[in-house]
């Protein structure tokens, strides 16, 4: 377990928590890069920041799809 981490923390889930998922792009070439997409600042939650692509699962998608 990493540095920091206790068993009580690792997937604690909280009673207000949704299910998500990101997909975390990887650009194989010459140099490697990892792809980020940059959120409208126009949002309630978490605007002009910088994130993995993805998001909240909508009922009746799966987590794969919901990162797609």
């Amino acid at each position: 377990m990493p540095p920091g981490f206790t068993d009580d923390v690792v997937g604690l889930a909280l009673p207000e928590s949704r299910p998500a998922a990101v997909l975390v792009p990887l650009v194989m070439h010459a140099q490697p890069a990892i792809l980020l997409t940059l959120r409208s600042a126009d949002l309630r939650s978490h605007a002009g920041q910088v994130a993995f692509p993805g998001g909240r699962v909508e009922a009746g998608e799966t987590a794969e799809q919901a990162a797609l």
